[in-house]
């Protein structure tokens, strides 16, 4: 169905994968020539107008209708309710952020919770960022470590040339 979706927008060479993304062991060969991902992990689905639309469109999902209509849980993200969603999410934006051919990742959420979305897009990228830093950081303490060559000052500026047409 949402291959079919796809194709009637043009869009080719697509595989759509119903599995949850961010339980994809790191050795499963899934995302080898992937090259774009539409990240639509679990949320409160707070900015839903009509659940019970949604709730038909999900095969009759009534747990959905029932999170939804909980006057409570729409208002605010609180506890247990939201601590799996935002788990689910960082995982998922972890796993799809960390394949290097990956170019280009969408996220969609049906919330309108900043933990679930601004929050948690720039607070993985802030993390990830970090992280490749610190691996950097490593691999040039590595390298000067094996040869004898001039120290690797990681406190120099970068130059940024732009070149125009």
């Amino acid at each position: 169905m949402c291959e079919q979706y796809l194709r009637e927008l043009g869009v080719k060479n697509t595989r759509v994968y119903a599995e949850s993304f961010a339980s994809l062991s790191s050795e499963s060969r899934v995302l080898d020539n992937v090259i774009a991902v539409l990240a639509t992990p679990p949320n409160t689905n707070s900015s839903v107008t009509d659940p019970v639309d949604l709730a038909v469109a999900r095969g009759g999902d009534l747990q959905i209708l029932q999170q939804l209509t909980d006057d409570d849980f729409a208002s605010t993200p609180r506890g247990e309710n939201i601590n799996k969603f935002l788990v689910d999410q960082r995982d998922t934006l972890r796993r799809a952020m960390s394949k290097p051919q990956i170019q280009f990742v969408v996220y969609e959420t049906h919330s309108r919770f900043t933990c679930e979305n601004e929050e948690m897009v720039t607070t993985l990228v802030a993390d990830l960022n970090n992280y490749a830093a610190e691996v950097h950081l490593e691999e040039l303490r590595r390298a000067q470590g094996e040869c004898a060559a001039e120290p690797v000052d990681t406190q120099a500026e970068t130059s940024v040339v732009r070149i125009e047409d």
